[in-house]
């Protein structure tokens, strides 16, 4: 049943691809409500839906099997009030198909806990005129329980302003972040139909790559935001009665592997999911305790029920492979090693590492399979690997370049958790590890990314670790000079550091300080949210005895958060510019901003189209420093 399971969760939308929380979400269900003019929802009323996914698996011009999972339920949307709903599911049945017969099914829950596990509990849900804003539960749920309702509930969504008129508009749902077309298809007397179309491929939010290695997905203007591996294509269809009630919501969804794919050839797999009305009822049902707010969109998890069996059985395959050279299954089986590591806890870590390092196993070939093992550790990502790491660097049992490589990989952990921040801060206080402080910081910045970290007491810990080792106002000499670099450089990383700003404005105001610092301590605003003060930043841009190197690298850093009022200074400074590779480059620079999407194209354009400093900076740019812009093409 679990490998079909797994087929579900995994398709089921790409078919779709703690605090005390319940003042914040109450909050915010309250705080954004608007007069209904889309849907008639009763207050105390429950809608009744019938729900029908199927997924379907085939590889077209080469085989005639199909896989196919189906999946059935009864889904109840129950009326807390205009904006709060609850969302029940009853008669749960998971169906599998035979790949030779496909019409045939049979039941794949035999043990019941998948049906149990999806009607267990109510989930809660913002509804502001049929976009759902957020999601809470009151009681922690499995990830794939909440991806499975996150799916129906997408399925429910209408993010449109007005139902008579065709719209585009940026919506967040199981498949992500997308810009979503909605097109009306039909006008009756009793019901509208309307046509939902996506191009997954220019989604964001909905990366969960299970790879051996690290990354991190970045966003840039393109309408290609995933890895254009897989073409995606999301279709709906929602009557909606004019009354004010979906009546019925069909989604499909096709996914075709590209490489080895051609014209209607290949991997397919195809998705549909049907939501019907049945009846209305008075409700039963009431308000829910909140507890845990979580989103629409899709949430990945690593689903691996590794054991230490698992993990040492996996090893020893790769001992016996590798035993006379590294073969071409080799990547699969350390993948799988990978995979399999990081369902363990810290202290299974630790005991597979003892035993891997001892001479008893694997005698043959004990070092080629610590090597694998060591390899894999930095490739987990999860709070076990972290303390292993941590340990094992203090303990000076890894060190050296192999040591420089696992703190080097700290900088491509997605999501940490503040747990993980615990575990590697012990790493700032080593005097032997020059790059933990800069893969610490990484971390510092992409937690605070998505929490609130302006009054987090561990977070302030972990800054003022790193701002202690420049001390007290930042004196440098030639015994401090590579430390002091390399702690800036780290707090400019974590961008969070406002309690920091003193240190780092004595140290880029210090005249007498070496020129790398003080352009190491400029450059430590490039992350700093808009609110920090950038004074002085300002006033070394502005004084014309400065070097040209920190002047332009104040002018960038002031350009990480551009205002009128920073353009009006910036045009002062170019019309009494003197020096003219300050000049050069400042010019290029607005002048290449006024080709990108920037907010403030207008004002850089009325500055750069004054006849005097066009004049003065057209030409000088052809002599000294300028900044260019890189063709689309490369970027993309």
């Amino acid at each position: 049943m679990f490998p079909l399971l797994g087929l579900l969760i995994i398709y089921h939308s790409d078919f779709k691809k703690h605090v005390d929380i319940a003042k914040i979400f109450k909050h915010s269900i309250h705080a954004f409500i608007a007069e209904t003019k889309k849907f008639g929802y009763e207050t105390g009323k429950t809608y009744e839906y019938d729900y029908t996914t199927d997924v379907d698996t085939t590889v077209q011009g080469a085989s005639e099997e199909k896989a196919g999972v189906q999946l059935t339920a009864k889904v109840y949307i129950d009326v807390v009030s205009k904006c709060e709903m609850n969302l029940r599911l009853g008669n749960v049945r998971l169906l599998e198909s035979d790949p030779k017969a496909p019409e045939t099914k049979i039941d794949a829950d035999k043990s019941g806990e998948f049906r149990t596990n999806l009607e267990k509990s109510p989930l809660a849900f913002s509804f502001q005129d049929g976009r759902i804003e957020e999601l809470c539960t009151s009681i922690p749920e499995k990830t794939w329980v909440l991806n499975i309702k996150r799916g129906i509930l997408s399925a429910v969504q209408n993010s449109m302003d007005d139902l008579t008129q065709d719209q585009t508009v940026q919506e967040t749902d199981i498949t992500g972040e997308c810009k979503a077309a909605y097109t009306v298809s039909s006008n009756g007397w009793y019901s509208r139909t309307i046509k939902k179309s996506k191009d997954l491929l220019g989604c964001t939010d909905r990366h969960g790559y299970n790879t051996m290695m690290q990354g991190i997905p970045y966003k840039i203007q393109s309408e290609i935001q995933s890895l254009p591996l897989i073409k995606g294509s999301h279709e709906c269809s929602q009557d909606i009665s004019k009354a004010g009630i979906l009546q019925i919501s069909v989604c499909e969804e096709e996914h075709v592997l590209r490489p080895f794919s051609r014209e209607s050839s290949g991997a397919i797999t195809k998705t549909k999911q049907t939501l019907k009305y049945v009846t209305e009822k008075v409700s039963s049902s009431s308000s829910i305790s909140l507890g845990h707010r979580v989103p629409l969109t899709f949430v990945h998890s690593n689903d691996g029920r590794g054991t230490i069996r698992d993990v040492m059985s996996k090893l020893n395959e790769i001992c016996v492979s590798t035993s006379d050279s590294v073969k071409p299954d080799t990547p699969l089986l350390f993948s799988g090693l990978v995979r399999l590591m990081k369902a363990l806890e810290s202290d299974d870590l630790e005991q597979i590492y003892r035993k891997v390092k001892g001479t008893r196993f694997c005698a043959s070939n004990q070092k080629r399979v610590e090597k694998f093992f060591l390899d894999a550790v930095p490739m987990l990502g999860t709070k076990a690997s972290l303390r292993l790491i941590t340990n094992l660097i203090n303990k000076k049992e890894v060190c050296g370049i192999e040591a420089n490589m696992w703190l080097t990989t700290l900088s491509f952990i997605k999501d940490p958790t503040k747990e993980m921040l615990n575990e590697v801060k012990p790493l700032i206080s080593s005097e032997d590890n020059e790059k933990a402080m800069l893969g610490v910081s990484s971390l510092v910045y992409a937690y605070c990314k998505k929490n609130e970290c302006e009054n987090d007491v561990d977070i302030a810990s972990i800054v003022a670790s790193i701002e202690d080792k420049i001390g007290v106002g930042c004196y440098v000499d030639k015994n401090n000079l590579g430390e002091v670099i390399r702690s800036l450089r780290s707090l400019g990383n974590a961008g969070f550091v406002s309690n920091a700003i003193r240190t780092i404005s004595n140290c880029m105001t210090k005249r007498e300080n070496p020129t790398e610092v003080r352009l190491s301590a400029i450059q430590a605003f490039r992350r700093m949210p808009c609110a920090i003060s950038r004074d002085d930043v300002m006033a070394i841009f502005r004084n014309r005895d400065e070097d040209s190197e920190l002047r332009i690298a104040s002018y960038q850093a002031l350009m990480t958060c551009p205002s009128d009022n920073v353009l009006s200074r910036v045009r002062n400074v170019l019309e009494s510019e003197e020096v003219n590779q300050v000049g050069s480059y400042v010019w290029s620079h607005l002048t290449n901003l006024i080709e990108t999407s920037s907010p403030l194209k207008q004002e850089i354009k009325n500055l750069i189209n004054d006849q005097a400093l066009k004049k003065e900076f057209d030409l000088e740019k052809l002599k000294y420093s300028e900044t260019t812009k890189a063709p689309s093409s490369l970027k993309n």
